[in-house]
């Protein structure tokens, strides 16, 4: 039986080819898998369409608005559920899959607009309002 290849780590990404070994671990944790990209396009495209099911939230971490499709949702990002993590004495690790993180516990994984995208619908909506003849 063939073994299961786990991939690279920082170490071995930086033993390879001679990279700073801090600065691989930084851009190793700021990874975002793929598959996380399409559910924030899902998440802004509900939020469109229905924004009623969403929940207007602020990041216990970072402190910034986001929205988000569950009521108890409270950090916004990777980045701000990597530090909650720690501080909890967790390691949060990005690279793993939605089904990894979320199915395998029997938990649908909650559709989030991140800070940045939030102030970019925003933006949008005002512009749109402001074309938009009130009869």
């Amino acid at each position: 039986m063939a073994k299961r290849n786990k991939g690279l780590n920082a170490e071995k990404i930086s033993d390879l080819f001679g990279f700073d070994l801090e600065e691989v671990k930084t851009k190793v944790d700021e990874y975002v898998p793929p598959q996380n990209v399409g559910l924030e396009i899902d998440a802004i495209s509900s939020y469109i369409y229905k924004p009623g099911l969403w929940y207007d939230r602020v990041c216990k971490i970072c402190g910034r608005a986001f929205v988000a499709s569950y009521r108890y949702v409270s950090l916004c990002s990777t980045t701000c559920r990597k530090k909650e993590m720690e501080h909890l004495g967790l390691r949060w690790d990005p690279t793993r899959t939605v089904e990894q993180k979320y199915t395998d516990l029997g938990i649908e994984p909650p559709g989030i607009i991140p800070p940045e995208a939030l102030q970019a619908l925003i933006r949008i909506g005002k512009r749109y309002a402001e074309h938009v003849d009130p009869q």
